[in-house]
């Protein structure tokens, strides 16, 4: 028996915790929330957090047709003289 079989016998979500602290949730739409969304990101650690959003970002920013090395934090040079008065 597969996974949509299973589906059908319960009809509600069904949710699959793997060892390294993955998660996938099956069903039908209307009876998902973001219940399944919340408990996963609360038990991901702040880096790994930080870690997907910066991805998102650098994703976004290539599919517009940047590059990666544009969002880099910016460093101008400059000099700074004091003329004699």
């Amino acid at each position: 028996m597969g996974i949509k079989d299973t589906l059908k016998l319960q009809g509600s979500p069904v949710q699959i915790t793997y060892p390294d602290g993955s998660m996938v949730r099956f069903g039908r739409m209307e009876d998902l929330d973001r219940d399944f969304d919340l408990t996963y990101w609360q038990s991901r650690t702040s880096e790994e957090r930080f870690a997907a959003a910066w991805q998102l970002v650098v994703d976004y920013h290539c599919r517009k047709g940047g590059s990666v090395d544009e969002l880099r934090l910016q460093r101008s040079i400059g000099r700074l003289q004091r003329f004699p008065s």
